[in-house]
This record gives C-alpha cells, sequence and structure tokens, in this order.
C-alpha cells in the first residue's frame, strides 16, 4: 500500500497547475480552482485504493491534522517513516498550512513530495529539526503481502549528470529498447542498485514519473541531502527573490536563518550568508 502511494505520487513529478488552481486534483475532488495540496494526498491515495478510513477526504490541511490527531495518529519529525503524512506552517503560523507525503528518509533529511509546492507537484528535501514542520502523521496503512514493515528508508535519489540525457532501457544492456529518454539534471529514484553488469556498465533499476527500466549508473549522481546550500545575499535582494532562485518557498529561509535575519523577514542584509 505504502510502496503504491509513493509510485503514483513520484508519477505525478512535474504536473503544474492551470489558471487559478486548475488541476485534474482539484477536478476530481470537486473543488477545483481551490489551493490544491490536501487534495493531492487524498488523489493519490484514492488512485493507491486506499480507503478514506486511512486518508480523509478533505481539502482542509488543519481538517486533515486534527483527523489524525483524533486517532493517535501524530509522530515526532525525528520518527519520520516513508507513507507519513508531513503538515507545515509558514511563518510561525499556529494551523497547518502545507502538506506532502514523505517519500525518503535519510539521516536527518526527509524527502516529501508534495502537490502546490511552487505551483505543482515537486519534491522538498527538510531536515527534521526545521521548525517549518508543524506535524507529522502516520495513517493506518493495510500492510500489503509484498511490504512486511513501513520501510524507514525508501529507494535513493539521483539525478542524470550528463548534459546529453539519458536513456532507459526496458532491460539492463545497451540493446535493450529505449522507454523514455531523461533529460540532463532530472531526478530519478533508484529501485536497485547495481543490479547487472552488462556492456561495461553497471546498471540501476530506476523508476521515472511513471516509467520503470534500467540505466548505466555512471550517469547518475546521488542527490546530495547533507550539504546545506547556502546563498550569499546581495543588494536588492528580498527573501521572494532568493527563493524563486532556489524554487523554495521564502518561509523556509526565512525559519532557516531566523537568528540571522531577526524578527522582521524583509530586512536582511547584503554579506549575510543564508542557509537555503
Amino acid at each position: 500500500m505504502i510502496s503504491k502511494i509513493l509510485n503514483i505520487a513520484r508519477g505525478e513529478l512535474g504536473y503544474k497547475e492551470g489558471t487559478n488552481n486548475n488541476t485534474k486534483y482539484g477536478a476530481d475532488y470537486g473543488l477545483n480552482y481551490n489551493p490544491w495540496c490536501q487534495m493531492f494526498i487524498w488523489w493519490i491515495a484514492q488512485k493507491a485504493g486506499i480507503g478514506e478510513d486511512i486518508i480523509p477526504k478533505t481539502a482542509s490541511c488543519p481538517t486533515a491534522y486534527r483527523w489524525f490527531k483524533n486517532k493517535g495518529q501524530v509522530v515526532s519529525a525525528s520518527e519520520a517513516k516513508a507513507g507519513d503524512i508531513v503538515f507545515f506552517q509558514w511563518n510561525g503560523s499556529k494551523n497547518a498550512d502545507h502538506v506532502g507525503i514523505v517519500e525518503v528518509v535519510n539521516s536527518s533529511i526527509i524527502t516529501t513530495i508534495e502537490g502546490n509546492y511552487n505551483n505543482m507537484v515537486a519534491r522538498r528535501n527538510i531536515n527534521k529539526s526545521n521548525s517549518c514542520i508543524f506535524a507529522v502523521c502516520r495513517p493506518a496503512y493495510i500492510t500489503d503481502s509484498e511490504e512486511t514493515s513501513i520501510p524507514e528508508t525508501m529507494s535513493k535519489i539521483k539525478y542524470v549528470n550528463t548534459s546529453k540525457g539519458l536513456n532507459v532501457r526496458a532491460n539492463p544492456n545497451t540493446s535493450s529498447n529505449i522507454l523514455i529518454a531523461i533529460p540532463y539534471k532530472n531526478e530519478v529514484v533508484v529501485l536497485e542498485e547495481n543490479c547487472a553488469n552488462a556492456n561495461g556498465y553497471s546498471w540501476d533499476k530506476i523508476q521515472y514519473k511513471n516509467t520503470i527500466g534500467y540505466v548505466a549508473n555512471r550517469y547518475l549522481t546521488a542527490l546530495s541531502t547533507n550539504t546545506a546550500t547556502t546563498y550569499t545575499v546581495k543588494l536588492g535582494d528580498n527573501l521572494s527573490t532568493i527563493a524563486a532562485k532556489f524554487g523554495v518557498e521564502w518561509q523556509t529561509i526565512y525559519n532557516n536563518n531566523r537568528e540571522i535575519i531577526g524578527s522582521n523577514p524583509n530586512l536582511i542584509q547584503p554579506g549575510q550568508v543564508l542557509k537555503i
């Protein structure tokens, strides 16, 4: 069940909303043209065959959080696992403002897949101790026959490191059919590392969106989740323009740097080094 919902979520990566929050998730829910992060969670659950007694039908993040809380399904962020639902708060809000599903937990870093992240479905890497995490909730998934337990760490994420792009093959050899071409720097989920050796290459079994196949792993680089990205503030910068450069919300940068910025997020100074 967890594998199903995560595979469906991965298949939606890159989906972008239309004008005024127009999405297939909102249309299927019956509340289109509205903020859709929680509707995305409901939608992927429905596609995975997960009932509304496990993940509720609601478009409201606060309502969804209270639903899980009332069932005693809130856990510490330090205990986050793949399949958990993470609620976020922005700028010190006392309510859940946004939501995603945990895909990967590597050491102190949680990787989520989220709807309505910069108007699209995208991944976020966030430290377990980040104050933007409002709550982590664990749905009462029914364990599938192939899933004996909820994994603490799911598959690795890598990105294509060759500017020519990378072909996904049906089988781990260069004469196999090409299923799809992955553009440079796009991310893939590695389902099995070094699963075969052929034609002078070591091969990984990967998933890219809805396609599962094989690639020569010399053309993949592990996504670094432990190296902090920093930015030095320049004259004329503000948190919104910096956030746009890195594809994150300005509130995330502010919460990562409160001790440097101070109480007013509108007052940043040239020369300040901010953790993204």
